[in-house]
């Protein structure tokens, strides 16, 4: 009878972490040229989501003009290109404004602007969530959704 060690139980952990990129969840067995991901195999030709950035930071002068908006692109990173991008989460705040993505080829820019005018001195942050949609619908990127942290200091 065989007594499988530690290390050998760690290593077949490790390798199937691996092979499902670095999911814990368990995966089907997948055709060899899909990808494992979040527990599913996914077609080669998916999208997956890429953002030029994960986190913004503004400040902003009490009484001043409005600091110069920033712009995210979103992207994909796999052998498809996105269908579409949605953003939610930015309206709540009431000093964000987000102007919904403008797409030019591949890429999609998400503009944030920041509102100071009723803010006092102190640090304001707000998570915008970005999800990329394929052909296939709403929920078939990888990498998807994404969040935005965004933070603004105002000064006196």
């Amino acid at each position: 009878m065989l007594k499988p060690s530690l290390a050998l139980l760690a290593a077949g952990l490790l390798a199937f972490l691996s092979a499902c990129g670095g999911s814990a969840s368990p995966c089907p067995p997948c055709p060899a040229t899909y990808v494992c991901a979040n527990g599913a195999c996914w077609p080669p030709d998916t999208p997956s989501l890429h953002l030029s950035e994960n986190s913004l930071q503004f400040t902003g002068f009490v009484g001043g003009a409005f600091p110069p908006s920033q712009t995210v692109v979103a992207t994909s990173n796999g052998s498809a290109p996105l269908a579409g991008i949605g953003v939610s989460g930015w309206s709540v705040p009431g000093w964000l404004d987000v102007t919904l993505p403008n797409a030019s080829g591949d890429n999609w820019y998400i503009a944030f602007q920041v509102h100071t005018d009723s803010l006092s001195v102190g640090t304001y942050t707000n998570e915008v969530e970005v999800a990329g949609g394929s052909a296939e619908g709403a929920n078939s990127t990888l990498n998807s959704p994404q969040v935005v942290t965004v933070t603004l200091t105002m000064v006196p």
